[in-house]
């Protein structure tokens, strides 16, 4: 049911949950930090300014597939693309309609319901779902845990390869703790409430014969309530109320160019704010221009070469740049190598003084720099692979 279950059986990932349902889970790919992996949601980027990404409240109720680029990829992603990307990709009914209706209940009083829409008329996709999971949790109080979701898409497909998507998904979930700082459970009162509100218009638009232009207007706000009211003698009461918001603007061209080549160029305007009850609000604006050459068709080999160029009203300008091929030796036998750079900007927290931490304005993003070699040899007809 959860973006957490489906990661667990990848290979390189790791998925760490700090209670029980619905408590805070990361993702850690290839043994970076959790902020360095990016999450995305039809193209939208999920993770806070900085990086930081709790993933349990991500579910898998309208998901077609979900990709995942191990290594830096900053050069098409961005900041926090230093290990990793995830991205979700939902659900587009292109052939037919359906109606798909589901109840769930098993233990410690879990009851699950999905209701699933797809219409399709011509050239129009229409996808609607609604989900609800609830649970009592696995301590004896205080531990319940709720996340509702909803989303719908509608989409516009054309015989000359244009395409225009509307996503909204929106989700609500609350999750009770009864634990301490010590982790002892002692608190009937203690929750932590998180609204998502993920929407994006993603247009693509043939130019001529080799030439496509594409342009995606994206949203992602998250707002929280952390709250404790005094219950026992010894017990502190807090009432905190935090805001982050980020808009995306990226406009970008593909030209298809000899021997399978394809050139992706294209600008990225992104805008970030965070604020709370403690009277905390900053913002910073990124701008990013990026090119990549993909050659080949990975029959029997692919190549890619990419620069990006970074431009963070709050520290400066960086450069990022991969390069990777792959060739098939045999037919069961595929060598790669790449190499690349990335980075991570600080968090909003690490630059700005807020209630609890004291920013410096000149900290400047993390770099890393990766260099990878790697043989994959397939048997039984591709039934099984080792790399």
């Amino acid at each position: 049911t959860r973006l957490a279950d489906a990661l667990r059986d990848v290979p390189g990932a790791s998925v760490v949950q700090s209670g029980s349902f619905g408590s805070q889970t990361a993702i850690f790919l290839r043994g970076g930090e959790s902020d360095y992996a990016k999450v995305l949601i039809d193209g939208v980027p999920v993770n806070d300014a900085g990086g930081a990404i709790d993933i349990a409240h991500l579910t898998v109720a309208d998901v077609d597939r979900i990709e995942i680029v191990r290594g830096p990829a900053s050069v098409l992603y961005g900041s926090d693309a230093v290990t990793g990307v995830i991205q979700i990709f939902t659900r587009r009914d292109r052939d037919h309609s359906r109606l798909d209706l589901s109840a769930r209940g098993g233990s410690y009083a879990t009851r699950d319901a999905t209701a699933e829409l797809g219409i399709t008329r011509g050239p129009v996709r229409l996808s609607a779902s609604g989900t609800t999971h609830e649970t009592d949790g696995v301590l004896d109080f205080n531990n319940q845990y709720r996340n509702r979701q909803g989303s719908a898409s509608v989409g516009f497909e054309q015989p000359n390869g244009g395409d225009l998507r509307l996503m909204v998904r929106h989700s609500d979930a609350t999750y009770h703790y009864p634990t301490d700082f010590l982790g002892t459970p002692v608190d009937s009162n203690q929750y932590r409430r998180e609204k998502r509100l993920i929407a994006a218009l993603d247009a693509v638009a043939p130019l001529g014969r080799t030439v496509r232009a594409g342009l995606t207007i994206a949203r992602n706000a998250l707002d929280g309530i952390s709250d404790n009211q005094v219950d026992r003698p010894d017990d502190l009461a807090y009432h905190d109320e935090s805001e982050a918001r980020r808009h995306v603007v990226d406009g970008r061209i593909d030209v298809r160019l000899p021997r399978n080549a394809v050139l992706t160029s294209g600008a990225e305007w992104t805008d970030q704010r965070e604020r709370n009850t403690s009277n905390f609000d900053e913002a910073r604006i990124n701008r990013g221009y990026y090119a990549q050459v993909l050659a080949g068709t990975g029959a029997p080999w692919l190549i890619t070469v990419g620069a990006r160029v970074d431009d963070n009203e709050k520290f400066g300008t960086f450069v990022t740049s991969r390069a990777s091929a792959s060739w098939a030796i045999a037919r069961a036998t595929r060598v790669r190598a790449a190499f690349g750079t990335a980075f991570k900007e600080p968090a909003f927290a690490e630059v700005f003084t807020t209630s609890f931490t004291r920013g410096n304005p000149s900290l400047e993003p993390e770099r890393s720099r990766s260099v990878e070699a790697a043989v994959e040899q397939g048997f039984f007809s591709d039934r099984a692979r080792i790399s």
